[in-house]
């Protein structure tokens, strides 16, 4: 419980999401023997690398995608180069983080047939969910997003795509939104609001207004799996997984994979 006003804590905050005051510095101050390990900074010192990170990851999107668009190229090496440079600062920064996120990376966080079965779920209801969006922005005349055609015109073959767009998104989205972000939103605000708030950054970094509402709730999803495992894997696996259906349904209706 928050000493000044009452409100119920995250075990790790450091703030209190309701009146904002640092649990910190309370507990130091009554604990004279308490460690001074740099957890004295203000919420914004907490949340401001976080930001730094979506900006940055805003930034390489934006820049390449612009490029292609201004010189008309479109080339699954700049995604490629997207994801790698990505990739980069996000292990830069996670790794700077190793020991915030090393409980959400030490376990995969299941405990049980249970745990399973709720991942299978929240993959099932993405699925749904996707499924009607999609037949919903069809209806309003707003066409599927296709992601093969830079790969077949360029020569690469299927399984690259599955690799660029799939894994390596499945992989360092997840430490970079539901890790990395999300555990500096959980040091300062509640646990409700770090999880909206990755989900809606993560949305916006997809630079598609069409799919912020879709985005937002695989957002919401995948933060609560975290939530609820308190690792990053499983939201791993449902990512990559989602991805790979997307990519496997085009690749089917094209003619790219053809089933026996």
């Amino acid at each position: 419980m928050c000493p000044r006003c009452g409100a119920a804590l995250l075990g790790n905050a450091l703030f209190c999401g309701q009146c904002g005051s640092s649990i910190s510095h309370v507990a130091q101050s009554s604990s004279p023997g308490a460690p001074q390990d740099g957890e004295q900074k203000s919420p914004w010192q907490w949340i401001a690398p976080a930001i730094g990170l979506w900006v940055v990851l805003l930034a390489i999107n934006g820049a390449l995608g612009l490029f292609g668009h201004l010189f008309d190229i479109s080339s699954p090496y700049f995604d490629l180069g997207a994801q790698g440079l990505s990739a980069f600062f996000i292990l830069v920064l996670c790794f700077e983080a190793g020991k915030q996120l090393k409980p959400l990376l030490r376990r995969f966080g299941c405990r049980g047939i249970w745990s399973y079965i709720e991942i299978i779920g929240a993959l099932i209801f993405i699925f749904v969910f996707m499924w009607l969006y999609f037949k919903l922005a069809s209806f309003f005349g707003i066409s599927e997003l296709t992601y093969l055609d830079d790969f077949k015109n360029h020569n690469w073959p299927v399984w690259s795509t599955f690799i660029v767009v799939c894994l390596l998104p499945g992989i360092f989205e997840e430490l970079a939104f539901r890790g990395y972000i999300m555990m500096r939103l959980e040091k300062v605000g509640s646990e409700k609001e770090a999880l909206i708030l990755q989900a809606a950054m993560f949305s916006i970094l997809h630079m598609l207004p069409a799919v912020f509402i879709s985005h937002f709730v695989i957002g919401l999803i995948l933060g609560m799996v975290r939530l609820k495992c308190r690792s990053l894997y499983p939201g791993m696996l449902i990512h990559t997984l989602w991805n790979a259906i997307v990519i496997f349904e085009e690749a089917y209706r094209t003619g790219a994979i053809a089933l026996p």
